[in-house]
């Protein structure tokens, strides 16, 4: 069998981390780890609202991969975080 090429990419801003990448599993773990990381050094103050944050991120990247995509690795999911004032946070999942 041949394997396909799994995409993942990631673009940071100053106000905001971009990503778009494979219908898997795996990939939701990655871009939780690098938002995490991303969020820790853009605000703040962060630590206390990760968990939930992070809780809503991997819901709504679970259900694009599993439910949007039926975890086709060859289709992409794209996630951006941006950051606005007052540290509000905005999420787009396509």
């Amino acid at each position: 069998m041949i394997s396909k090429k799994q995409i993942f990419d990631v673009i940071k801003t100053k106000d905001s981390i971009c990503f778009s990448f494979s219908s898997t599993m795996g990939n939701i773990d990655e871009v939780c780890e690098q938002t995490t990381g991303y969020l820790r050094a853009t605000i703040q103050d962060i630590e206390k609202q990760l968990f939930p944050i992070n809780l809503v991120i991997r819901e709504g990247l679970t259900n694009a991969v599993r439910h949007g995509n039926a975890c086709d690795p060859a289709k992409l999911v794209k996630f951006m975080l941006t950051v606005k004032a007052n540290a509000t946070l905005s999420l787009m999942i396509e």
